[in-house]
């Protein structure tokens, strides 16, 4: 197992994860320890903006009873937080954009 002191120097947006490797050798398994490095979303430069349902409506321009039908339905995509619910914008302009529809020319 690595110490907890190298485990600790990983930094934000990598971390290290530890992967046991099994090959048959002579008599009996050996077992083989391989660091694989796993690149994260930085949080911390990628912020995600968050809205409530009631901002959410006031963008749709709908009713706040229409926002979470279609939360319920799961046609919006939704985030919970506690026991708060929370709508990224970007799936709320993501769901504009399946909505629309082309004019025909």
């Amino acid at each position: 197992m690595p110490d907890t002191e190298e485990a600790g120097r990983a930094n934000l947006a990598t971390s290290r994860y530890y992967r046991l490797l099994h090959r048959e050798q002579y008599n009996g398994p050996m077992i083989r320890r391989q660091i694989v490095e796993v690149q994260e979303p930085d949080a911390f430069h990628d912020p995600i903006e968050l809205l409530t349902i009631k901002e959410v409506a006031e963008f749709l321009k709908i009713s706040i009873p229409t926002v979470r039908r279609l939360q319920q339905e799961r046609r919006l995509p939704f985030i919970k937080v506690g026991g708060s619910v929370r709508f990224t914008k970007s799936d709320v302009l993501d769901y504009l954009k399946k909505k629309r529809i082309e004019a025909i020319q």
